[in-house]
């Protein structure tokens, strides 16, 4: 979005080694993930009364319940949930 200052990152790291020739072990493997959510806008407390303040408050609101929604999918994820709340967010 080229007017919003929120944004989210992912970088996911893989890293894979192998045995030396002829050399007995094992090949291992393992992945990184890191992830920047973006969080609310942050509004000026000097003038909350504005509307425009009250409508960034909203969004802020409604931004950190779907944070809050894909945090509880990512974390039924990683456990292996047999349950995956992917619907909470409205």
């Amino acid at each position: 979005n080229a007017t919003s200052s929120r944004s989210h990152a992912v970088l996911i790291l893989k890293v894979n080694s192998k045995p030396e020739d002829g050399r007995g072990g094992l090949a291992l493997s393992s992945t990184l993930y890191i992830v920047d959510l973006a969080g609310s806008e942050s509004t000026n407390p000097n003038s909350s009364s504005t509307a425009a303040d009250k409508q960034t408050k909203r969004e802020g609101a409604s931004i950190n319940l779907s944070l809050c929604a894909l945090g509880k999918c990512v974390s039924a994820l990683a456990t292996n949930k047999l349950h995956v709340p992917f619907r909470d967010s409205k």
